[in-house]
């Protein structure tokens, strides 16, 4: 495999990268999500090449591909009017999340390697959208799936699995005739599907849950925004902890500033627990990156008042004292990932992927995971699922 590398010089050293493989999977249309299991097998989900079907690919650690699958409910497009019974977003919700809440959006691996992937489909003729869950063997065979139906109009954004294999889901819901919006959590049973509790958060205009995770004592920890549908500035950062038996035991914290968040990630080290937060800030738009103690308190914050490179990042995994992003970089056409001091959230390292094969807005790399041998994994690109991982030089 061809050595790419890119060097920057900081405080800790020089880093560089190369590319242990690449893959593009032939049926499909766009990847979201990643996930690596104990043998650092990789996992990624998106949706098919026609766009009616979710797929989840099974890669091994080098590249092969070990099965797929697209037998997945059609997906659901938001933004249809006419005369269609088809659900039609808020102004405020087709401004974030575009179209991309109608792919096959997130995915987790237990502890068991059993795979749970999540998203968003059409029901009935396309009169509702549901979330999907369907949970996986390690070997692809189907252990269940279900859909949940809280609200007429449903987004599932992200996925996590517990320490005891139980699964958080995270969202958000309201109806067509409505411009309300409301985040929603569930917590369901791995083993059966059945919903455990649910957690519905209303703020604004508008709430939505963009991603989930879960930390060391089993709490779920959920990323979203919130605020008014009328302008482009008024969406703030909201990271909420569910604890407790019904998960009715919240903490919550608002960064305010026009900043909308795409993933979350719970890190321990040293007896330490903290919370990372990535997306996008200001009105145009660049690079978010938040860092939080266990207690929801704000260690470093890189954006808004900060400056940081215009774009947006969308995927993050902690790769020891490092996180790991995915996302786009502005005035580059070519796919994008980077790495970032976990305690100062100074960037340590660009890495440029290839070019962008489409001018679609969304096509750029998205799902982020790390292995146990710290090497990244990152999936995306648009009209093709393309998963690439790659090998960290240097420091670290």
């Amino acid at each position: 495999m061809a050595n790419n590398k890119n060097k920057n010089k900081d405080g800790a050293g020089s880093y560089g990268y190369e590319i242990i493989w690449e893959k593009d999977f032939s049926g499909s249309s766009g990847n979201m999500g990643a996930a690596v299991d104990s043998n650092d097998n990789v996992v990624v989900c998106g949706v098919n090449q026609n766009e009616d079907k979710g797929v989840v690919v099974k890669y091994d650690k080098d590249g092969k591909e070990l099965w797929s699958d697209a037998d997945m409910p059609g997906i659901c497009n938001f933004f249809t009017s006419g005369n269609e019974a088809i659900p039609v977003a808020p102004p405020a919700v087709k401004r974030v999340i575009g179209r991309e809440y109608g792919y096959f959006f997130d995915v987790a691996v237990d502890s068991e390697d059993n795979i749970i992937v999540a998203g968003t489909f059409t029901e009935g003729g396309g009169t509702k959208s549901i979330m999907y869950v369907k949970k996986y063997s390690p070997d692809g065979n189907t252990l269940w799936e279900k859909t949940y139906s809280p609200f007429q109009i449903n987004i599932a954004s992200g996925v996590a699995v517990d320490g005891r294999g139980n699964i958080f889901l995270a969202g958000g819901g309201g109806s067509i005739t409505s411009l309300l919006f409301k985040g929603i959590v569930l917590k369901i049973s791995g083993r059966t599907g059945r919903i455990l509790w649910r957690s519905i958060r209303r703020k604004g205009m508008v709430t939505i849950y963009t991603s989930i995770a879960s930390d060391s004592q089993g709490n779920a920890i959920a990323a979203g925004f919130t605020g008014g549908a009328g302008s482009d500035e008024d969406f703030d950062i909201m990271v909420t902890r569910f604890g407790g038996l019904r998960g009715w035991r919240r903490q919550e914290i608002t960064r305010t500033g026009n900043k909308t968040p795409t993933r979350v990630v719970a890190h321990a080290s040293d007896g330490k627990e903290s919370i990372v937060v990535v997306g996008k800030s200001g009105k145009e738009d660049s690079h978010y990156l938040l860092k939080l103690d266990f207690y929801l308190n704000v260690l470093w914050e890189m954006g808004g008042e900060q400056e940081t490179a215009q774009g947006f990042l969308y995927g993050a995994g902690i790769r020891g004292k490092e996180i790991a992003v995915s996302g786009y970089l502005g005035g580059s056409n070519e796919y994008y990932s980077a790495l970032h001091s976990l305690s100062t959230g100074e960037k340590l390292l660009d890495m440029f992927l290839g070019k962008r094969v489409s001018d679609y807005v969304d096509d750029y790399m998205r799902g982020v995971a790390v292995d146990s041998e710290n090497n990244i994994v990152v999936t995306g690109a648009r009209t093709l699922g393309k998963t690439i991982k790659l090998r960290i030089i240097g420091a670290g």
